[in-house]
């Protein structure tokens, strides 16, 4: 299967889920804990539903695919190609009814976050497609998207932190003068902030996980960003739903210099770039 057939599966998959977690969100039974996922968190039974979904489809065409997702862990033969899955990204906003949530695919030839190759983010809200295919730009509802759009007036960041009182937190607020949002959806932030509505998407908790970034990460760089370390190097990790990191995601190299004395970054290059390989998804 082509990558372009690979995305038209994905889109029409993402779509019908949107549709099913819109009726399932209506009954109050999918609103239970039902138990843990593979990366310690709660599991509501409408994430489990979802999960089941889109496992359901891509095992069926993908039989030989590993699966990595955040509720049922890794499944498969532990070759590739991988998929890394967040049904619902942002499942406390869909929860309580917080129009800001996301379904979250990607395809990787490795077990690297540096192997994406395919990346897909379906706003489970609005019904918005943002997609990358590596080497080949990223793109919302089939029209180009760049980090360089959108510019405003101010700075507009979503940065999450531990608590208003970590070090972070009290350095950030009086020094980069930008306004400070968390929305609740890492992989729809990225998203915006690749067709250049956010400047930057940051989470210095240390908890972010391989899963809730491994779309977005390859939209944002497809776009013309960069995402990277506390450390300031290009971010990379294992594509495994246990593992937690932090992450800094700029349109920019500059937005991330005006966080670097705030936050410890060390000095970036003044090219920063990534490679990227194109491939074919076999069957």
């Amino acid at each position: 299967m082509s990558a372009m057939e690979l995305l038209s599966l994905l889109d029409e998959l993402t779509l019908e889920v949107m549709h099913s977690l819109e009726k399932l969100l209506r009954e109050s039974r999918f609103h239970r804990v039902v138990g843990k996922g593979a990366s310690g968190d709660k599991t509501l039974a409408f994430d489990k539903a979802v999960e089941e979904k889109i496992l359901s489809r891509i095992t069926r065409e993908y039989p030989d695919a590993t699966v990595i997702s955040e509720e049922v862990g890794v499944i498969g033969s532990g070759g590739p190609p991988f998929f890394v899955i967040d049904p619902v990204d942002g499942s406390a906003n869909a929860e309580r009814g917080v129009p800001f949530y996301a379904c979250s695919i990607a395809v990787s030839s490795s077990r690297q976050l540096s192997g994406v190759q395919l990346a897909v983010i379906r706003d489970l809200t609005r019904g918005t497609l943002y997609h990358a295919v590596a080497g080949f730009g990223a793109y919302r509802d089939g029209v180009k998207i760049s980090t360089r759009n959108h510019g405003g007036s101010s700075l507009y960041f979503s940065v999450y932190l531990v608590s208003r009182r970590s070090r972070y937190a009290r350095m950030l607020n009086p020094q980069v003068g930008a306004s400070i949002r968390a929305f609740g959806s890492i992989a729809l932030e990225l998203a915006m902030l690749a067709e250049g509505r956010i400047d930057v998407v940051a989470d210095l908790r240390g908890v972010a996980r391989p899963v809730d970034i491994a779309a977005g990460s390859l939209i944002v760089r497809e776009a013309g960003g960069i995402v990277v370390d506390t450390r300031g190097q290009l971010l990379d990790a294992p594509l495994d739903p246990t593992c937690r990191l932090s992450f800094i995601a700029a349109k920019a190299t500059h937005y991330l210099r005006r966080l670097k004395k705030v936050l410890g970054v060390q000095a970036l290059p003044d090219d920063v770039t990534h490679s990227t390989q194109r491939v074919e998804f076999g069957t």
